[in-house]
């Protein structure tokens, strides 16, 4: 599982992974768009030093970590654990979070549990042997970050082991029924292993493909809707500030 990282200085970066967000984040500046080692907030001063800006630099590390391959995806061949995050300009109001509740629910076509931490939103679903998936929405800094998290560990650990036991229920019919010299039962029980992990790995790529969908889906929804939530906000305040000259001299 990827190491949690936080906006503003909480994860470490090594010297190799400061210089590739460096270099993405001057790409991004070129482009116009828009850890021993480091934290993100250190990274974020040495490239207002470069006359970067510091959002390009967050933007980086998120595609940064996004590339970064997650433990467990070398032995089940795909990632055990899913992270998304990304951060949007403006904080929103309590109102504002309620209107995000129904989003998450219908994405992800789970009810799960619903919490209000001053003014952050935290969303917690329970799923197949012991699988999580969680989500926060909270400001920081003038800005809404939206985070988040599924953690399959243990519904990957399921699949393996469960491939385990047919492999040994199989091996164990191998042995008995060959009757043939050791070298080609191994050989036999040995293939068998090998199609029983390769099986599983397969079956876990596509398991851990459709667990992941839905969380991507769920923050775009999510950062689209913050979005619109903070346009209308500043439309609205400037609504205010265009009507109040005729309400003056109304008077």
């Amino acid at each position: 599982m990827s190491e949690k990282r936080g906006g503003g200085g909480g994860g470490r970066y090594s010297e190799k992974e400061m210089a590739i967000i460096l270099k993405l984040a001057a790409e991004l500046e070129a482009e116009d768009a828009d850890r021993g080692g480091h934290t993100l907030g250190e990274i974020e001063r040495i490239a207002a030093e470069a006359e970067i800006d510091p959002e390009l630099v967050r933007q980086a590390a998120a595609a940064f970590e996004a590339g970064r391959e997650p433990r467990g995806s070398k032995l089940y061949g795909a990632p055990t654990s899913f992270r998304w995050r990304t951060s949007i300009p403006g904080e929103l109001s309590e109102s504002e979070l309620a209107e995000l509740v129904p989003i998450i629910r219908d994405v992800t076509g789970k009810e799960g549990t619903i919490e209000t931490v001053f003014d952050s939103l935290e969303w917690r679903a329970m799923g197949p042997e012991l699988s999580t998936e969680q989500l926060e929405i909270a400001p920081r800094g003038g800005r809404t970050e939206i985070r988040i998290a599924g953690h399959y560990g243990n519904l990957a650990l399921a699949r393996f082991v469960g491939a385990g036991i047919i492999a040994t229920l199989m091996s164990v019919v191998a042995g008995t029924e060959l009757h043939a010299a050791v070298p080609v039962e191994l050989g036999a029980i040995a293939a068998i292993w090998g199609a029983a992990y390769l099986g599983a790995r397969t079956l876990w790529q596509r398991i851990a493909a459709r667990a992941a969908a839905p969380l991507e889906a769920l923050g775009r929804r999510l950062s689209a809707r913050v979005s619109e939530l903070q346009d209308r906000r500043v439309e609205s305040g400037a609504g205010a500030d265009r009507s109040l000259p005729g309400d003056a001299a109304e008077g």
